[in-house]
């Protein structure tokens, strides 16, 4: 991972940057994978080592019982910082394409400036089922570990194929008493209600973002103003919206957290009938699977061994050498995602021991930064 060869940045922000990178495979092939570089501006040794758990920690949650997240393929720690490498989904966000199709709208109007424009969705409705699907199904994930998601929008949904994946894991955070947590964080406009008054959230706070982001992409693409009025209750869903859309949304952004679904109860919701993991993975990803010996209970669905080379010894040595997190696969056109945090399958029946493992190395290493630095003030002021 450390010689990986930049391509071009993916994106910028205030957590950091995005890169692609390739990455050599034992094989002597190459594959393309996400490198993102947490901003250590600003920043200690504690807050980095916060940050760089949350991510892992939460990505592995998602990804280790749902195809529908990206598979976190390792890590690095050096000069340039904490690095996670994921995997990459080469459709983009769904946030590009609902600004492709706010941008498209807008020229058709222009066109038929005579003509009163017609209301239609903004995306086809067998793609909103799949979204919602999709997301729900990475938050159940996530919920079954622990953890919540806490920045559920179109700019965290990447596009894989036709998949839809749930990523950027920065705000996950570990469930409390009861299912509960306590932080506040996530993007304003899609923060459920309870966030701003005690902070005091459940789970059910990743449906309310949900819910605004699928009246985002069923009525106003890359519109935020009037997503914003939307939430306020100062306008309302379009006549094109069909009624048990309309419903899914109500139900998610249900005011009162006691009333609103859980991910898991979301899925069994009138909108979502007829979608199941079985049939929607078999469809879009590889018809043929093997399971791997020590799965635990609920870990189903996995790519067929062949294609693995992370079980092979070379894989073994692979990892070994260069300390990831989770190993990578062969073939770059395909899901490694609920395959990758049990590639130690053959070597130990505890799935979990490689992330133990080398999150402490990690530790580890923060810590002896921690102490040369440390060192250096000391003898700076003698």
């Amino acid at each position: 991972m450390e010689s990986a060869r930049f391509v071009r940045q993916l994106g910028r922000g205030g957590f950091g940057t995005v890169d692609l990178v390739e990455v050599a495979t034992p094989s002597g092939g190459s594959v393309c994978v996400a490198r993102k570089t947490l901003n250590t501006k600003g920043k200690d040794a504690g807050q980095m080592e916060d940050a760089l758990l949350r991510e892992v920690y939460g990505g592995v949650a998602a990804a280790r019982r749902s195809p529908f997240a990206p598979a976190v393929v390792g890590m690095t720690t050096g000069q340039e910082g904490q690095c996670i490498f994921t995997e990459f989904a080469d459709g983009g966000s769904l946030w590009e394409v609902l600004k492709g199709r706010a941008r498209s709208s807008s020229r058709s109007s222009k066109r038929s400036k005579a003509k009163q424009p017609q209301e239609q969705l903004a995306l086809p409705l067998s793609e909103l089922r799949k979204i919602a699907f999709s997301v729900l199904h990475a938050l159940r994930a996530m919920n079954a570990k622990g953890y919540a998601h806490l920045d559920v929008k179109p700019e965290n949904v990447l596009i894989s194929g036709s998949m839809y994946l749930l990523t950027d894991f920065g705000t996950a955070t570990e469930l409390g008493e009861e299912g509960k947590v306590l932080d506040v964080c996530g993007t304003a406009l899609f923060i459920a209600p309870e966030q701003f008054g005690s902070g005091f959230c459940r789970t059910s706070a990743d449906c309310y973002s949900l819910g605004v982001t699928m009246a985002e992409c069923a009525a106003w693409p890359a519109d935020r103003v009037s997503l914003w009025e939307f939430t306020k209750g100062v306008r309302v869903l379009p006549n094109c919206v069909p009624t048990d859309l309309r419903d899914f949304i109500a139900l998610l952004m249900e005011r009162d957290p006691a009333r609103r679904p859980s991910p898991t109860e979301a899925l069994r919701l009138p909108f979502l009938a007829g979608l199941q993991l079985n049939g929607t993975v078999r469809q879009l990803l590889w018809k043929h699977r093997k399971r791997l010996p020590n799965a635990e209970e609920g870990d189903n669905y996995f790519p067929p061994l062949r294609i693995c080379w992370a079980l092979t010894p070379a894989g073994l040595a692979f990892r070994r050498a260069n300390h990831d997190l989770v190993k990578y696969l062969a073939n770059s056109g395909r899901r490694p995602s609920w395959c990758g945090t049990h590639l130690m399958a053959e070597e130990s029946k505890d799935s979990g021991k490689w992330m133990r493992q080398d999150i402490d190395r990690v530790r580890a290493d923060m810590e002896a930064a921690r102490q040369e630095a440390s060192q250096q003030r000391d003898d700076a002021d003698d």
